[in-house]
């Protein structure tokens, strides 16, 4: 395995184990006390991506500072092993950044997984995301006590387009930071 952008372990690139040998494991971190993290989700604007759509700048800069460790991990890679693009809150928003790059630029097949992920990107973004990866391959996941998904507010989007994901029942009554723990997921 490697870790990307390793002075704070933001990510994790990975190959399968024992039978998961043809995938590619590439997953990353949520928000953590660091004030960069709390920075990155404050810088609410838009940005092009490095796939040609509208994302939120500051999930959009963290994806492309790890982009050059993403390919040189991938290049040596197999063109039939399956990519699968991983992430909790922040991270969730950046693998869905990651999950686009590679549809876009790899002849793999991908798969997104996010749990309690903020909003990425703009409409035409969760659509080309929607369309490149396959909505059956995007497993969104999220419980109405959460108030993560929810942000940024429109025009921002979740993908996959049109759905809304996985529904978890939440034990939290209400709006509840504590209800966006990766241990509520």
């Amino acid at each position: 395995f490697r870790l990307i952008n390793t002075l704070d372990a933001f990510g994790l690139c990975a190959m399968g184990g024992k039978g998961y040998e043809n995938d590619i494991f590439i997953i990353f971190r949520g928000s953590t006390k660091l004030k960069a993290d709390w920075l990155t989700n404050a810088r609410v604007g838009v940005q092009i991506s490095t796939s040609g759509w509208a994302v939120h700048i500051g999930f959009n800069q963290a994806f492309k500072s790890m982009l050059p460790q993403i390919k040189e991990f991938l290049s040596g890679s197999s063109a039939n092993a399956t990519i699968h693009c991983i992430g909790h809150s922040l991270g969730g928003a950046v693998a869905s950044i990651a999950a686009n790059w590679i549809a876009n630029n790899k002849p793999q097949p991908v798969k997104l997984y996010t749990f309690g992920a903020p909003k990425p990107g703009l409409m035409l973004f969760a659509n080309s995301l929607t369309r490149k990866v396959g909505k059956e391959n995007i497993f969104r996941t999220y419980h109405a006590t959460d108030p993560v998904p929810m942000v940024p507010l429109f025009p921002f989007m979740q993908p996959p387009l049109p759905g809304f994901g996985h529904y978890v029942p939440s034990s939290e009554s209400i709006l509840s930071v504590d209800a966006h723990d990766m241990k509520k997921y």
